[in-house]
Protein backbone atom coordinates (compact mmCIF):
# COMPACT_ATOMS: atom_id res chain seq x y z
CA UNK A 1 0.00 0.00 0.00
CA UNK A 2 1.53 3.35 -1.19
CA UNK A 3 0.84 6.51 0.74
CA UNK A 4 -1.51 7.96 -1.83
CA UNK A 5 -4.04 5.14 -1.52
CA UNK A 6 -4.12 5.79 1.88
CA UNK A 7 -5.08 10.01 1.72
CA UNK A 8 -1.42 11.23 2.78
CA UNK A 9 -0.54 14.13 0.70
CA UNK A 10 2.53 16.40 0.11
CA UNK A 11 0.86 18.26 2.76
CA UNK A 12 1.37 15.89 5.39
CA UNK A 13 5.35 16.69 5.42
CA UNK A 14 7.07 19.58 7.04
CA UNK A 15 8.20 21.96 4.45
CA UNK A 16 12.19 22.70 4.31
CA UNK A 17 12.92 25.48 6.29
CA UNK A 18 11.24 23.94 9.11
CA UNK A 19 13.42 20.90 8.23
CA UNK A 20 16.05 23.08 8.19
CA UNK A 21 15.19 24.10 11.96
CA UNK A 22 14.51 20.28 13.10
CA UNK A 23 17.51 19.41 11.75
CA UNK A 24 19.89 22.24 13.92
CA UNK A 25 17.48 20.73 16.72
CA UNK A 26 18.20 17.78 16.65
CA UNK A 27 15.90 16.21 14.97
CA UNK A 28 17.42 12.69 13.68
CA UNK A 29 17.40 11.61 10.29
CA UNK A 30 17.33 14.40 7.72
CA UNK A 31 19.46 14.40 5.03
CA UNK A 32 20.24 17.61 2.86
CA UNK A 33 20.98 17.48 -0.86
CA UNK A 34 20.76 19.86 -3.97
CA UNK A 35 18.81 18.81 -7.54
CA UNK A 36 20.39 18.89 -10.81
CA UNK A 37 18.72 22.61 -11.29
CA UNK A 38 19.91 23.92 -7.82
CA UNK A 39 17.13 23.71 -5.87
CA UNK A 40 17.74 22.47 -2.00
CA UNK A 41 15.97 19.51 -0.69
CA UNK A 42 15.50 16.96 1.87
CA UNK A 43 14.29 14.08 3.24
CA UNK A 44 10.30 14.48 3.88
CA UNK A 45 9.68 14.41 7.41
CA UNK A 46 5.65 13.60 8.55
CA UNK A 47 4.23 16.23 10.27
CA UNK A 48 2.81 13.68 12.85
CA UNK A 49 6.41 12.27 13.77
CA UNK A 50 7.45 15.73 14.59
CA UNK A 51 4.45 16.11 16.51
CA UNK A 52 5.25 13.26 18.46
CA UNK A 53 9.00 14.01 18.83
CA UNK A 54 7.86 17.75 20.54
CA UNK A 55 5.75 15.33 23.02
CA UNK A 56 8.56 14.25 23.80
CA UNK A 57 9.87 17.48 24.63
CA UNK A 58 7.12 18.73 26.40
CA UNK A 59 5.69 20.25 24.01
CA UNK A 60 1.79 19.42 22.82
CA UNK A 61 1.05 20.34 19.41
CA UNK A 62 -2.82 20.21 19.42
CA UNK A 63 -4.99 21.62 16.20
CA UNK A 64 -8.92 21.40 16.88
CA UNK A 65 -11.89 22.86 15.08
CA UNK A 66 -12.06 26.47 15.33
CA UNK A 67 -15.56 26.57 13.29
CA UNK A 68 -17.74 24.02 12.05
CA UNK A 69 -19.69 24.58 8.79
CA UNK A 70 -19.26 28.25 9.50
CA UNK A 71 -21.50 30.06 6.89
CA UNK A 72 -18.63 32.49 6.58
CA UNK A 73 -16.38 29.84 4.91
CA UNK A 74 -18.48 28.15 2.48
CA UNK A 75 -19.48 25.20 4.96
CA UNK A 76 -15.86 24.17 5.57
CA UNK A 77 -14.45 23.34 8.81
CA UNK A 78 -12.32 25.74 10.22
CA UNK A 79 -9.09 25.03 12.29
CA UNK A 80 -6.48 26.44 14.97
CA UNK A 81 -3.79 24.68 17.15
CA UNK A 82 -3.49 25.24 20.93
CA UNK A 83 0.18 25.17 21.92
CA UNK A 84 1.08 23.50 25.23
CA UNK A 85 4.05 23.51 27.29
CA UNK A 86 4.49 21.45 30.12
CA UNK A 87 0.61 20.83 30.03
CA UNK A 88 -0.07 24.74 29.94
CA UNK A 89 -1.90 26.53 27.09
CA UNK A 90 0.48 29.11 26.43
CA UNK A 91 -0.42 30.38 22.35
CA UNK A 92 -3.20 29.89 20.27
CA UNK A 93 -2.68 29.90 16.65
CA UNK A 94 -4.15 30.00 12.75
CA UNK A 95 -8.11 30.34 12.04
CA UNK A 96 -9.82 29.50 9.13
CA UNK A 97 -6.56 26.86 7.78
CA UNK A 98 -7.04 22.97 7.15
CA UNK A 99 -5.79 20.36 9.78
CA UNK A 100 -2.75 20.03 8.23
CA UNK A 101 -1.59 24.01 8.10
CA UNK A 102 -3.09 24.18 11.59
CA UNK A 103 -0.80 21.47 12.50
CA UNK A 104 2.11 23.11 10.82
CA UNK A 105 1.74 26.89 11.79
CA UNK A 106 1.83 24.66 15.91
CA UNK A 107 4.82 22.72 14.97
CA UNK A 108 6.30 25.89 13.92
CA UNK A 109 5.33 28.24 16.77
CA UNK A 110 6.72 25.03 19.21
CA UNK A 111 10.08 25.35 17.45
CA UNK A 112 10.51 28.30 18.42
CA UNK A 113 10.11 27.51 21.82
CA UNK A 114 12.91 24.77 21.59
CA UNK A 115 15.20 27.19 19.82
CA UNK A 116 14.92 30.16 23.01
CA UNK A 117 12.36 32.48 21.62
CA UNK A 118 9.20 34.21 22.79
CA UNK A 119 5.96 32.73 21.48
Amino acid sequence: MNNDSIGITENDYCDYDTCVTLSKLGFPGIQFFTWLDGKKGCTRVHLYVVQQWLINKGIYISPRIYLYHDINLNDEVSWECNIYIDMTSIKNVGKSLSYQDALKLGIKEGLKYLKGENI
